[in-house]
Parts: C-alpha cells; structure tokens; sequence
C-alpha cells in the first residue's frame, strides 16, 4: 500500500514526549532541537534519544557551548566545617565543565555526550548525579580529564570530529590543488613527447631513404668539474662539406634557441669524410680507448641509453616534485 500511499506524519503528542522513539519524523527533530534543556542536572540521557537523531543533538549542544552562568551568585554549602561553592573561574581553565542551578553541581560536555559510546564508561560523577564536593574540585577535575586514553580525552576527541568532518579518518581524502595537477599534467606530457621523439629520430635514424643527417652531442664542464655529455637532437644535411656543415648547425642552435656567442669548439665523431655515425656500427665514449671500451652499437647507444636517461631523468623529477 505504501507504494500508492503515502504515509501521514503522526501529529500525536505522546511521540513529542518521548524523545526515544525511533519513528522521530523531521518535524519532531526540530521541535526537539529547539527545546534542548540547558541546565545540564535536567537534561534527558543521550541514551534515551534515538540514535538517528543524536549527533543532530549533539551538535546542537556542541554549538551552543557548556552551560557556564558566569554571572550566577553561586550557594555556599557547609563542607568540613567551612562554607564552601563553585568559582566561576573555573570555567576558564576548563572548556568542557558545565555547572547546574537545579543540583548545584558541576558536570562534562563531552561526557554527557559521548560517554555512552564507550565500553568503559566509568562513574557518572560529571554526567549523571554531578559532582559538588568543591573542596577537592581542582583535584576531582584533573582526576576527571585523565591521561591521553582517558574517556574523557576520547570524548573531546569524537566532539571535535563530529564538529570538524573534514578531519576526521572517515573522511580525509587526498586533494591536488589546481596548479599540482596542472604541473603534473605538464610534467607528465614532457616525458611522453620525449618519448615520442626518441622513438622518431631512431626510426628516422634507420631509415636508408635519408642520405646524410648528423647527431647533435653537446659536450660541457660542470660546476664539479666533470664533462658532461648530453645528446640534443638530430639535423639532416645535404652533403657534408665544411659550409653545409656549418648551416646545418647554425639552424639547428636557431631552432633550439641555444646561444652559438657561447660555442667554445666543435668536433665530428665518425669517418673521414665527417658523416653522421651509422646505427649498426659501434659506439666508443670519446676519449676512451676502442680497446677497453664496452661492445655496443650506435643504436644501442641513442636508442636504449640515452633514452633511459631522459626518462629515468623525468621521473627524478616527478618524484621530486611529488612526495607520495
């Protein structure tokens, strides 16, 4: 039937009176909400309301604040032999105290709260009958707040998560801002053109139909005083005679926006006749004997080796921009 009808809020007044019932609708909540007792000795136990309904009265009492009447004139009670009452000061050296007019006595706001969520509830010292023994009240506050596991300390910790989501365990998620993303995003397109270039100039490298082309290697001294070697592109020329050369590579550094002012030297690495190195051949580091250097290829050389440096390189980068 419900499928065709539509089930009528109850407007009974017995449901009003008990907070408990597990049938609350929305417009009792509100009614319950907005008639919270303040005084924390008349307050109905947590336990008592329906569990779909709590944490709404939790932070509704969380957002009002401990019941503190600062202004109250506290009554003297004859304790040991001397008139003693609560200091309102006392309010300022603990957030979570609470005092009631109607037992004259001090309770918890995060215990009220909470303190039924916990196996070991302990005594109801400050939740239940309160506590008023104002003689040992420094002494009884401090036993109340415990060490770090306390109850009390596991209640303030469960009030400040229901009042601060974003914190909580259950709700923490990993967020990149805008410009994370965007320099990952421009970090990771790097790597994949680099790619994809390596993969073109080796195959084009390969290629019989391509007459004469010439590696580009800039060699320089670092900071440390080591030669670096770093194999920047590939430049197809017509012949290789000194002028076509010397064309090839002023529109090459053009291209790349290097600065030729600063070229020191230049030097060619293969046959006499100064060609470009042909891919099958092997590969000996300048400066090094053909002797003791290691059996490898051309190929091998610009395909694999450089290759995996300028990825191996992107990734450093990566990661150090992006701590996991």
């Amino acid at each position: 039937m419900e499928r065709f009808f539509k089930r009528k809020l109850s407007t009974d007044s017995s449901s009003l009176s008990n907070p408990g019932s597990s049938n609350a609708r929305p417009i009792e909540v509100d009614e319950i909400l907005a008639n919270l007792q303040a005084d924390p000795g008349l307050r109905t136990r947590m336990a008592d309301y329906s569990p779909n309904i709590r944490d709404e009265i939790r932070r509704a009492y969380l957002q009002k604040g401990p019941c503190q009447p600062r202004s109250y004139k506290f009554p003297q009670t004859n304790q040991s032999g001397i008139n003693r009452c609560f200091i309102a000061h006392w309010f300022d050296d603990h957030d979570w105290l609470e005092y009631s007019i109607a037992k004259d006595a001090a309770f918890c706001l995060h215990c009220y709260l909470f303190k039924s969520n916990f196996d070991q509830v302990g005594g109801d010292a400050f939740t239940g009958v309160g506590f008023n023994n104002w003689k040992k009240a420094k002494e009884r506050f401090n036993l109340h707040i415990g060490p770090v596991g306390s109850v009390h300390n596991q209640a303030r910790e469960v009030a400040y998560n229901l009042m601060h989501q974003t914190t909580h365990i259950e709700t923490i998620v990993i967020k990149q801002t805008s410009q994370a993303r965007t320099a990952y995003r421009t970090c990771l397109n790097a790597s994949l053109k680099c790619t994809r270039y390596f993969s073109i100039m080796v195959d084009e490298a390969r290629d019989v139909s391509i007459k004469e082309q010439m590696a580009m290697v800039l060699r320089y001294v670092n900071d440390k005083g080591q030669i670096i070697e770093r194999f920047v592109g590939v430049q197809h020329v017509t012949d290789t005679t000194s002028s076509a050369l010397k064309e090839a590579i002023d529109e090459f550094f053009s291209s790349t926006n290097l600065s030729f002012s600063k070229l020191r030297g230049q030097s060619y690495d293969g046959a006499s006749n100064m060609r470009v190195p042909t891919m099958d051949e092997e590969y000996v580091i300048p400066g090094r004997s053909w002797r003791n250097a290691p059996m490898k290829t051309n190929y091998h050389r610009y395909r694999v080796e450089i290759f995996i440096h300028v990825i191996d390189g992107q990734l450093a980068e990566l990661n150090d921009r992006f701590k996991r």
